[in-house]
């Protein structure tokens, strides 16, 4: 049974890569039932995770978002931080995309502090995280709050030299009005706003919406 599983999520996949979605949805709908009947709650979390990629792929948000809902649930109960994060992740871009800010905010934050705390993250992978916080605070309208991000999100990937982002980040800061980086004592002191500080500032603008 379990085999059977797993064939359906790889044959899923191979679907979703050839843009038959519908299919894909169908196999891991049947995956899904077959974990739940082995009482694999990992794989089932990754199954419900898959499902939820597909239903967003289709333009479904609702049941994308009630799909990332039971993956993560279960995910939290397997302590599986590592895919957690990454769901919490795609649950934040979910919410985006449908323009609720107040709603994505608490993900990026949670997914930022699973990475500070486990340190399993790549650079990369922080960097695109802290990217979708700056543009949680564009569109709130805390614009310093944004530079400072963006500037953060920069110097990662001038660490990864990744010339292209770097250049896409520098027009975002230019077009804040923060290109010239000409800082006093307490402009340098904000513009090192660490994990924490931006972790507090999620709370911050999650609680207060």
């Amino acid at each position: 049974m379990r085999h059977r599983a797993d064939d359906l999520l790889e044959r899923a996949a191979w679907a979703q890569r050839q843009g038959r979605l519908e299919q894909a949805g169908k196999d891991i709908r049947q995956a899904i039932r077959l974990y739940q009947q082995i009482g694999d709650h990992r794989a089932l979390a990754h199954a419900f995770r898959q499902l939820a990629d597909v239903e967003r792929a289709l333009n479904n948000h609702a049941a994308a978002e009630q799909y990332y809902a039971q993956a993560i649930q279960l995910l939290r109960e397997e302590h599986d931080f590592v895919h957690l994060a990454q769901a919490i992740r795609h649950l934040g871009d979910l919410y985006m995309e449908d323009g609720k800010v107040a709603a994505a905010l608490p993900c990026y934050q949670e997914v930022l502090g699973l990475y500070d705390s486990l340190a399993c993250a790549s650079p990369l992978e922080i960097a695109h995280a802290m990217r979708k916080l700056a543009l949680c605070a564009e569109r709130t309208g805390d614009i310093r709050t944004a530079a400072e991000l963006w500037k953060q999100v920069r110097d990662l990937y001038l660490d990864m030299q990744i010339d292209s982002a770097v250049s896409e980040v520098s027009r975002r800061i230019a077009r804040l009005g923060m290109a010239e980086c000409r800082m006093d004592e307490s402009a340098a002191k904000s513009s090192e706003v660490g994990l924490s500080g931006l972790l507090t500032w999620g709370r911050s603008q999650a609680s207060g919406s």
